[in-house]
């Protein structure tokens, strides 16, 4: 099966996709019609979906040459609140909310993959789980999704999700591997001191100084 050909033919169908989660952009967790959107382009095509959390969504997309690996391919769905300062016709009609890291583009990518795919299942072995992924931009979003695939699922055999990269000339990729861009993470360190009087600061132990070391 040929790609590119195949590709450039669902070029418009990508673009007016990019457009319109682009003009419609939703907050994380709040990514309500983005959700909408994207199980009508699923279902539309025959690929049943379900909500994970609020507005998560999964898909699953059987190959029907046989059995084999199963494999995820994610996308992220959430805009942020910045203003949208540009004048084209598809621009953020969300005053304050704008796809300004390409979550727009990386949905649409991935429901063009999908279609790509699910007209060619024909030719290919194994199972397709799309995951489009809630509140990305809070770190928190993608914790009931791998809840789900976890408790669903007896395994991948892999995960596949790309991002637009403004410092890649056009029209190239760029495949590395290891950890390429960074994440978020939370944790919490407790400073534990002994209390005591001015006067014998030597008989006192106060987290204040340990922490101004850490910080």
């Amino acid at each position: 099966m040929a790609i590119h050909p195949l590709i450039e033919q669902d070029k418009d169908y990508i673009i007016s996709l990019r457009r319109w989660f682009h003009s419609h952009p939703e907050l994380s967790m709040k990514e309500f019609e983005t959700a909408k959107r994207i199980e009508e382009e699923l279902n539309a095509i025959g690929i049943p979906t379900f909500r994970v959390g609020a507005t998560g969504v999964l898909g699953v997309l059987k190959g029907r040459k046989g059995p084999g690996r199963r494999v995820v391919l994610r996308a992220d769905t959430d805009a942020l609140p910045i203003q949208d300062e540009k004048t084209v016709p598809y621009a953020s009609q969300c005053p304050g909310v704008m796809h300004a890291c390409g979550h727009d583009a990386h949905t649409a990518m991935l429901l063009s993959a999908l279609q790509v795919l699910s007209a060619h299942r024909e030719e290919w072995t194994g199972q397709i789980v799309a995951v489009f992924e809630q509140g990305e931009e809070t770190s928190y979003g993608v914790i009931p999704l791998l809840e789900h695939l976890e408790a669903q699922f007896d395994g991948m055999d892999g995960c596949f999700a790309l991002h637009v990269y403004a410092g890649a000339p056009a029209g190239t990729l760029s495949v590395q591997p290891g950890h390429v861009m960074c994440g978020a993470a939370g944790f919490d360190v407790v400073l534990t001191g002994k209390g005591g009087h001015s006067s014998r600061p030597d008989l006192c132990n106060n987290p204040v100084d340990c922490f101004v070391s850490i910080y």
